[in-house]
């Protein structure tokens, strides 16, 4: 079976994961997840009343701090909030408690995750 049509595919692939350290999560790669995961909610929340965006700062110096232990939990709830769907009429409970059971996928951080992250 000829694959070549993979080739064109894969090169892309293996440089962003070279980009990123082979996979692992950088401040960078975590703020550019938690960025765009947070900035689909308020659509994704429309039809229920909206969602109020909670005001971060400078991502990239919060995390500066954190390990890659602690990086990859933060990007965890990332991929959490960019799997919800669309909130529903009827359903904004459930979809509220969705969005809840994202931050307990974080765990527990570091004290100088936290820290750094005040």
């Amino acid at each position: 079976m000829n694959h070549a049509w993979l080739r064109p595919l894969l090169v892309p692939c293996l440089l962003s994961i070279a980009s990123v350290g082979c996979g692992k999560p950088t401040a960078a790669s975590v703020c550019a997840h938690v960025a765009s995961a947070t900035a689909a909610l308020p659509s994704k929340a429309a039809a229920c009343g909206g969602y109020v965006e909670a005001s971060g700062g400078a991502c990239e110096p919060r995390l500066a701090a954190c390990s890659e232990a602690d990086l990859a939990s933060i990007d965890r709830q990332a991929t959490c909030l960019d799997k919800l769907g669309t909130c529903a009429k009827g359903s904004e409970t459930a979809w509220y408690d969705s969005v809840v059971a994202c931050s307990s996928t974080v765990g527990t951080l570091s004290a100088a995750c936290v820290n750094g992250s005040k």
